[in-house]
């Protein structure tokens, strides 16, 4: 199943700034976990949550993309990656390139919990916990 689990990642994360990113991979009661200190933050829970979010974070910026720089399973229901958000500003504004981690949680072919973290090094922590 984590091979099946990487290319679901993978996937999301391909079409992130899309007009479909996704969403079928996603459990409906999905718990996604943003950064510490990133902006908006707290919880997000259930899947109408997160396509806002999805929503608001592609309106925010004139391109944003996500470009993975690895990619592990963490067991049979885990998956940990390490990427860059990149995006560019509406009108000239102030561009963003970082990167990140993530952790995605599989349950019954469907993700029920994403946790992101501002550093690669903090999210393969995480993942060995």
């Amino acid at each position: 199943m984590s091979q099946e689990n990487l290319r679901i990642v993978r996937e999301t994360f391909d079409r992130f700034d899309t007009n479909d990113p996704a969403f079928s991979y996603w459990d409906e009661d999905v718990v996604v976990i943003p950064p510490e200190d990133w902006p908006e933050g707290g919880d997000i829970r259930g899947l109408d949550a997160w396509r806002r979010q999805i929503e608001r974070l592609r309106d925010s910026w004139e391109d944003a993309g996500i470009e993975i720089d690895e990619m592990h399973p963490v067991g049979d229901e885990r998956v940990l990656t390490i990427f860059r958000y990149v995006t560019r500003g509406r009108d000239g504004a102030l561009a963003f390139d970082t990167t990140m981690g993530s952790i995605h949680t599989f349950r019954g072919g469907k993700i029920v919990r994403a946790e992101y973290f501002l550093s690669a090094d903090d999210a393969r922590k995480a993942a060995a916990n």
